[in-house]
């Protein structure tokens, strides 16, 4: 009886068919994602030597770009102080970078940057220019 009822509201043709936006030919293969404007900022310990300080950041901007992704600026913000103290430390050094990519890429960075010790916080945000 229920069946009856709601079978004719059920059906797929009563939903929207769904697309997802691709780059490239879809018939060739090629059907990656769009790549949408992000911003990362990330904070360093401020005892942490220049050196070390290009390093990590060559680290973080490699795993953009083997994402997919492309750098388009990176801004060194400097030591400043934070608004609590994390991990001990009352300042840090903050960089900000602006990139290109894709969702699946966010996620894969995103869980890389928990795991990296150097890294005390970090915040991925979609740009919407």
């Amino acid at each position: 009886m229920i069946d009856a009822l709601f079978s004719d509201k059920i059906s797929p043709a009563n939903f929207p068919p769904t697309t997802i936006p691709f780059v490239g030919n879809p018939e060739e293969g090629d059907i990656s994602k769009v790549h949408r404007p992000y911003e990362l900022t990330f904070i360093l310990p401020p005892a942490l030597p220049d050196t070390e300080i290009e390093v990590v950041q060559g680290t973080i901007q490699g795993w953009i770009t083997d994402g997919g992704g492309e750098i388009s600026k990176a801004t060194h913000w400097g030591r400043r102080k934070l608004a609590y103290p994390i991990q001990n430390y009352k300042e840090g050094y903050y960089i900000l970078l602006e990139f290109n990519a894709d969702s699946l890429a966010i996620k894969d960075l995103d869980r890389r940057l928990r795991l990296e010790g150097s890294v005390l916080r970090h915040l991925i945000v979609k740009d919407e220019e």
